[in-house]
């Protein structure tokens, strides 16, 4: 078996284009209840996925403000000012991650949706 690499270029290739592009071959057919529930599903996983970035990133930085808080060592004020800051790009990360993915189900979604609508007016007409 042939491994492809262009299959797996999503997981590694980070931007919107990219990721739109490799679900593609998948908008090819009608949406049945399954799929509207399996995205609903994701989409629900994403909100979770945004809400744990969230929360490591403030544990991060509480933890940093409260080493540089509680320390009178300037090397703990230099380690806690550097967790505070992980802790903020943590949060960055976190919701650039969440608006990409947000963007590309929406994506499927509405293609679906517009293709689904068009598919109706036509039957509807006698086309």
């Amino acid at each position: 078996m042939k491994f492809d690499t262009n299959y797996y270029k999503h997981l590694f290739v980070s931007g919107e284009k990219d990721d739109q592009d490799f679900y593609k071959e998948f908008l090819t057919h009608q949406f049945i209840l399954r799929d509207h529930l399996a995205i609903d599903r994701t989409r629900l996983a994403n909100e979770s996925t945004f809400l744990a970035y969230i929360r490591t990133g403030l544990a991060v930085a509480a933890a940093g403000a409260t080493l540089m808080h509680f320390s009178d060592i300037s090397f703990y004020n230099f380690i806690g000012g550097g967790l505070l800051f992980i802790g903020f790009l943590i949060f960055l990360f976190g919701t650039n991650r969440y608006n990409r993915t947000k963007k590309t189900i929406s994506h499927i979604r509405d293609s679906k949706e517009r293709e689904e609508m068009i598919r109706r007016r036509k039957s509807f007409n006698g086309v």
